[in-house]
């Protein structure tokens, strides 16, 4: 059960990391930050049945971090006229 855990999350924390690296997803989209939500909490359960606690802190902090720009995203988002969701424009890129 914890290797089923930790190779699903670590497979969604990675798949939010490379599309940041390659600029396929935004700090500001939510997906990113649901992906890195979800994953980092399957880390940490997996962390827990293992019994490894340094594993457990890392991923509680980035799961934190995550509902933090979450909550962040939705107070903007109610905000009249504001974009967030959407990527930032890149310099140098059409």
């Amino acid at each position: 059960m914890a290797q089923v855990l930790s190779l699903a999350g670590a497979a969604l924390v990675l798949l939010g990391f490379g599309g940041l690296q390659f600029g396929r997803m935004s700090t500001s989209q939510p997906f990113y930050q649901v992906i890195n939500l979800i994953g980092a909490s399957m880390l940490g359960v997996s962390g827990l049945l293992t019994q490894t606690w340094g594993f457990v802190v890392l991923n509680v902090v980035w799961a934190g971090f995550a509902v933090i720009k979450l909550v962040e995203l939705a107070r903007l988002r109610s905000r009249p006229g504001h974009s967030a969701g959407r990527p930032e424009p890149t310099k140098g890129r059409p």
